[in-house]
């Protein structure tokens, strides 16, 4: 329970009470306390409807509307931050209040969450703050929306009077969570923060009504515009008025023919739109025919007035772009004070003057920086009128290095050198780590500030003020430093205000610098490959082609190799198709690593041994634990183990020396590799390059341009290879060679696989995904000798799996991979049980091919919803197993094609027969017969009548044995059996989707997405039909008790889950 006076800080609790819970009752009054109600929906689900709302209503709406309901509060009231008045504001009350001041300023500047009940008994309560809009006796709870850097964008109040309750320790778990979701989603809920946020209280000198003529021109030249205007709006009399140029007095327009210029005003939000026809508030009056685009920025001026700059239509771009909001923000302090000033007393004239030489000269450089693209020149330009502007004696301009954390000096007044710095040390340090403004009246009274340049200098450092810059991604690209001012006073507001302006014009203006000189030199790249492109096209084989681009890109970057690796998405497997230069020693090591990733990857020094070293010491563990595992299963078999001992000791030798390695020394190369993508992102190789010197970013832009010239290379030499073999074709000269086709019972080379856990209760399919599950199946037909005693060639093999497997649909479940799983359970109950040697080569060669082709084509639906929704399959089958009955057709489809006949050998009564027993195991699948099936089981063997001896009996037992790998995922290790559990849970929820889609009732209670209890249900589908069918098998087959005793561990740690979950709630 919470204490009453805890304070956690960091977004935590600020929790106050005058009383204690014994006392409430004196506090909220006499009598019985009724609650409002619980809690009508859980914190997420309250956070989801406030973003719905917030598609069509303001936050300030969103946010109210929904907590006044969910958590039972009569009063919501959200406070947005208003930083060019250093306030906040609530939009729906139109009350300002102070962010300093009172439990609302407490909250502003702690980013804490606070109760307390009643409001008055909190230490920061203030009555001038916190009781404008309700009494002191409240019950309040507050807590701030923070950005993901923690500052506060707006601070949520929602209070209670008595008798109503006051909040609890459920409320403020409440608020936490909100308050943690509205950080998560800041950036979506809220625009990132500028330095241009600030009030820049400078005006223009002219009077009314010329000044409106001269800064909507200004304004229509600066950002080429059509037209720019200037409205005004006056919250308390709700007026709206349009100042035109040379007009005495402004037009006034009535609220509902504002359009978007009031919707600007009455939002307080900026408005950005490529066409104002597009905009909710447009309207013809005040919005005019054009279909043009419109920029709208509003302003609070020092009487609480609302105004708002619009700029109207633009023909190159056809566009307003984000650089020019940021532009519209800096200027438009400069225009609403100069509005304002015209309309002023005449002393401030002396002020004015002043002003308007410096917005001339802002203006000026604004023009200025807009034209020159040449870095060296625009850095003196950009501190020259810096300097200028602020009448300061020396000025310097540092840049950030990001990749060294150092300050670089472009400009350095009174310096011989530019000079590096750390990113962090002294006063421009601080400024270019933290983004604060910095001014010091005496900079030898502040302790960052280094006097090593005036001891070497002999200038003596006064005053200093420092501002960052900022570039268009809002990150701090340097710092202006601004060094005693000529005057000898220290620098003011105004020379603050004035060099965040110059400062947003510095930003914009070396992006463009830098985006020019970047483009200079990527054209100068791209003429090098449209060059080679155009050779490229000449040439005879595609394998030329790709050695002519390796050649190319070694020698962008002066590389000692340039290999290209093809990629198998079968086997996740590399082939070395090209080298250039010096030989691979690593093989596809670093290939590996980027493939994972998708995405380029850069190794240098030290990263190379690392990678190299982990790798080979996963290999030998591998091969260690294969060895072993081989040494087991021939020790079981009753072979001499000893012939394993060798390889044993060359592991052992390898892992010594591989511990001596000095694998401290650290390389200088430097190793990049580039994934090629085919169109349909499907990963067809590596380009991988090896360098004595750095790789640049520049260089990774062209040699990306080679690696899509690479891909479509690659891309089309695989189509044509489609065009002339075919899909099928091509998979299986993949995988077997000419000579290996027609070989009966031995394994082709690339499918043969040495691990013997395919063979065991802990297999895991999705490992096997890909070439896996095929060379799965092909150690299956050889162990149990199927191909050899049925005259099966590897090619007819081959082509059954693969024209089997591709019958599976790519739903949840029921697809190739469930297909593998159930076959290999059915293999490993075998196996275990010593049944291998019971059942017949025919029989085993049922049970398999039923396994492989049980869920054959299967839509992913269950039999009732088929026939409910009328599909076809539901029509066609109707009254019978619907989907098992498919999975019938579909294999027999497959296998009746020649190349795909493993039943070739038959003659006419073993043909019948061996479909026969097929589609009674297939048949046996469908969960409507289970019970049926189950209770004939039963029956048979507790009357003592079950044999072998009868054929009947034999296929009831086979049919047990692949009901128990149809469902055997709970009677694997747990780990498996919960992460098939979701896979199958999913494939409900699929199921579920559709029929509330189709307005049908949920076919069964497992499809509801948002009510289902995972561990609830499984406990019911374990105990009721897992638990009594593997019981039973067992009876008939004691040795698949293992089988109960794994499903039975299982449900237990379902139930455990279930009272667990009892407990918390």
């Amino acid at each position: 329970m919470l204490h009453p006076k805890s304070t956690i800080n960091n977004g935590a609790i600020n929790y106050h009470s005058s009383n204690s819970s014994s006392d409430k009752r004196s506090l909220y009054g006499t009598g019985t306390m009724s609650r409002l109600g619980p809690l009508q929906k859980p914190p997420h689900e309250c956070f989801d409807d406030i973003i719905s709302e917030f598609q069509k209503d303001p936050l300030n709406v969103a946010v109210e509307t929904v907590l006044s309901k969910s958590m039972n509060a009569p009063f919501v009231c959200l406070w947005v931050d208003i930083p060019i008045r250093n306030c906040l504001y609530s939009p729906t009350n139109k009350v300002f209040t102070s962010n300093e001041e009172g439990i609302i300023g407490f909250i502003f500047q702690s980013a804490t969450i606070v109760c307390s009940n009643p409001m008055s008994a909190h230490p920061n309560y203030s009555e001038k703050c916190d009781s404008q809009l309700i009494p002191a006796n409240s019950s309040v709870l507050l807590f701030p929306l923070t950005a993901r850097d923690k500052t506060v964008q707006a601070i949520v109040q929602l209070a209670r009077t008595p008798p109503q309750p006051p909040f609890d320790q459920k409320d403020v778990s409440t608020a936490k969570i909100l308050f943690k979701k509205f950080r998560l989603f800041s950036s979506y809920l809220f625009s990132p923060r500028s330095a241009m946020k600030t009030a820049l209280d400078l005006v223009e000198l002219s009077t009314f009504p010329a000044i409106v003529r001269t800064l909507t021109d200004s304004l229509q030249n600066h950002f080429r515009c059509r037209k720019a205007e200037i409205w005004l709006h006056n919250p308390n009399k709700t007026q709206f008025f349009r100042f035109e140029p040379d007009r005495e007095v402004p037009i006034q327009l009535e609220p509902v023919k504002s359009g978007i210029a009031g919707y600007c005003l009455q939002k307080c939000c900026s408005v950005i739109e490529r066409s104002v026809r597009h905009h909710e508030s447009y309207n013809e009056v005040s919005d005019g025919y054009h279909d043009e685009p419109i920029l709208a920025q509003p302003y609070f001026d020092s009487e609480n007035r609302i105004w708002t700059v619009v700029l109207r239509g633009r023909a190159n771009p056809r566009y307003f772009r984000a650089s020019d909001a940021s532009e519209l923000r800096a200027i438009i302090p400069f225009v609403i004070k100069s509005m304002c000033a015209s309309m002023s007393p005449p002393q401030f004239e002396a002020q004015l003057d002043d002003f308007e030489q410096r917005l001339t000269a802002l203006l000026e450089v604004a023009e200025i920086l807009s034209g020159v693209l040449d870095i060296d020149v625009l850095i003196p330009t950009i501190m020259e009128r810096a300097c200028s502007l602020l009448n300061a004696e020396r000025c310097s301009l540092f840049l950030v290095d990001p990749g060294k954390q150092q300050l670089v000096s472009r400009f350095q007044g009174g310096l011989d050198r530019s000079i590096r710095i750390p990113i962090g040390r002294g006063i421009v340090g601080h400024t270019a780590t933290t983004g604060a403004i910095i001014n010091i009246p005496d900079a030898y009274l502040d302790d960052r500030f280094d006097k090593t340049v005036d001891i070497k200098t002999g200038y003596r450092t006064k005053s200093i003020l420092c501002v960052p810059i900022f570039n268009n991604r809002g990150e701090i690209a340097g710092v202006t430093e601004m060094i005693n001012k000529i005057d000898e006073r220290p620098f003011n507001d105004d020379d603050v205000k004035m060099l965040m302006a110059f400062n947003v014009f510095c930003g914009i203006s070396l992006d463009n610098a830098k985006l020019y000189n970047a483009s200079l030199d990527l054209t100068r790249q791209l003429r090098t490959f449209v060059g080679l492109s155009a050779a490229l096209g000449h040439t005879d084989t595609i394998r030329n082609v790709l050695y002519q681009i390796l050649e190319n890109v070694s020698q962008i970057v002066n590389a000692t190799r340039a290999t290209l690796f093809l990629y198998d998405t079968s086997d996740r497997s590399f082939t070395l198709l090209i080298n250039v230069g010096e030989r691979v020693t690593h093989d596809d090591v670093f290939a590996q690593e980027t493939i994972a990733g998708r995405t380029v990857r850069m190794f240098v020094g030290d990263q190379i041994n690392s990678v190299v070293h982990q790798t080979t010491r996963n290999q030998a563990t591998q091969e260690y634990e294969e060895i072993m595992g081989i040494e087991n299963i021939h020790d079981d078999q009753g072979n001499n183990p000893n012939a394993f001992r060798g390889r044993i000791t060359n592991f052992i030798e390898r892992d010594a020396k591989l511990e001596e390695a000095d694998v401290s020394k650290a390389t200088e190369d430097v190793i990049c590799d580039i994934p090629l993508f085919s169109s349909d992102q499907t990963p067809l190789g590596i380009i991988e390059l090896e360098s004595n010197s750095k790789i640049l970013t520049e260089d990774i832009k062209l040699l990306d341009c080679f690696a899509v010239f690479a891909a479509v290379s690659i891309e089309r030499s695989q189509l044509m290879d489609l065009a002339t073999l075919g899909q099928s074709e091509m998979e299986l000269k993949q995988w077997i060679s000419d000579e290996e086709r027609a070989l009966i019972g031995q394994i082709p080379t690339k499918l043969l696989i040495n691990d013997p856990k395919i063979y065991t209760v802990d297999f895991d399919a999705q490992a096997w995904d890909g070439a896996g599950h095929i060379k799965v199946l092909f150690s299956i037909f050889s162990r149990f000798e199927l191909a050899k005693e049925f005259k099966i060639t590897n090619e007819k093999l081959f082509k059954f799996i693969t024209e089997i497997r591709d019958t599976y649909n790519k739903v949840p479940y029921h697809n190739w991979r469930h297909a593998v799983d159930v076959t290999q359970f059915v293999i490993y109950q075998l196996i275990w049980s010593g049944y291998d040697k019971v059942f017949s080569k025919f029989e085993l060669f049922a049970l398999i091919v039923a396994s492989i082709c049980h869920d054959a084509n299967h839509d992913g639906f269950s039999n009732v919803y088929n026939v409910k929704a009328e599909t076809p399959l539901g029509i066609l089958f109707k009254n019978q197993s619907v989907m098992e009955t498919h999975h019938c057709q579909t294999s027999i489809g497959v296998i009746s094609k020649e190349e795909c006949n493993i039943f070739s050998i038959f003659n006419p009564q073993e043909y019948s027969q061996m479909w026969t027993t097929i589609i009674k195991l297939i048949l046996a699948t469908d969960m409507a017969r289970h019970f049926d099936l189950l209770k004939k089981f039963n029956q048979l063997y507790d009357d003592n009548e079950l044999s072998l001896e009868d054929p009947e009996h034999r296929t009831l037992l086979m049919q047990m044995i692949l009901k128990c790998g149809d469902i055997s995922n709970v009677a694997r290790p747990f780990e498996l059996a919960d992460k098939w559990c979701d896979v199958l849970c999913e494939e409900f929820f699929r199921q579920g989707d559709l029929e509330m889609a189709n307005g049908m009732e949920y076919t069964s209670p497992l499809n509801d997405r948002s009510h289902l209890d995972k561990p609830k249900s499984q406990i019911g589908f374990y105990t009721f039909v897992c638990l009594p069918l593997f019981q039973a098998t067992a009876k008939a087959v004691p040795k698949l008790e293992v089988n109960v005793k794994q499903v039975e561990s299982n449900l237990a740690i379902w139930k455990a889950r279930t009272e667990g979950q009892a407990k918390a709630s």
